[in-house]
């Protein structure tokens, strides 16, 4: 269903905002059919960080599974993340914290260009003041058990999870999704002995 530029579908019949329809159906399938997060805890109420949460399946998983899970979303893109935040709402859930921010390896502003859909980046040009988001330290959060954390942030997966290395024994289950480009060096043998 298309309304005024936005694209509208259902998910467990509520009404929700997705960017685009051939990645929202990759989303449903890797989510919610294949588990790709699925974590098994003992805690009614584990304690979940979504780094790169999109338009909030992951989320709306992560609630489906565990209704009085704590959850931080976390999205750099703004128009993304107006679409993650009516998402949620539609849904009445508890316990959701949602910061529009990029998850990096310091507190402050990072330029950012969006592609209106799942591939926003970090760029290291072009520090246009419409470019810049707020940024966050993935590493303060890690202060206390976290049950389970998704990274999925674009290509700064290496620098953030190298950051956080000394806590990340505060951390049960980890899914990261590694991205790279021609134009950086690979590291994910370096990532995958962090």
């Amino acid at each position: 269903e298309k309304k005024k530029g936005n694209e509208f579908s259902y998910l467990f019949r509520k009404k929700i905002q997705i960017t685009d329809p051939f990645w929202y159906l990759f989303g449903l399938q890797e989510i919610f059919i294949d588990e790709t997060y699925s974590f098994k805890s003992d805690l009614i109420n584990p304690y979940i960080i979504d780094c790169g949460a999109n338009i909030g399946l992951s989320a709306i998983y992560f609630k489906k599974k565990y209704p009085n899970a704590i959850i931080d979303c976390f999205e750099a893109d703004k128009l993304i993340f107006n679409k993650l935040h009516y998402n949620i709402n539609q849904f009445n859930f508890n316990n959701i914290t949602l910061h529009q921010k990029a998850i990096w390896i310091n507190n402050n502003e990072l330029s950012f260009i969006s592609d209106g859909s799942v591939g926003g980046h970090i760029i290291e040009t072009n520090f246009k003041k419409e470019n810049l988001v707020p940024a966050v330290r993935l590493k303060d959060f890690l202060d206390k058990k976290v049950n389970f954390l998704k990274i999925d942030i674009e290509g700064v997966e290496f620098e953030v999870v190298h950051d956080c290395a000394e806590k990340l024994n505060n951390v049960e289950n980890i899914f990261v999704e590694y991205h790279s480009s021609h134009e950086n060096e690979q590291k994910i043998g370096e990532l995958l002995i962090i």
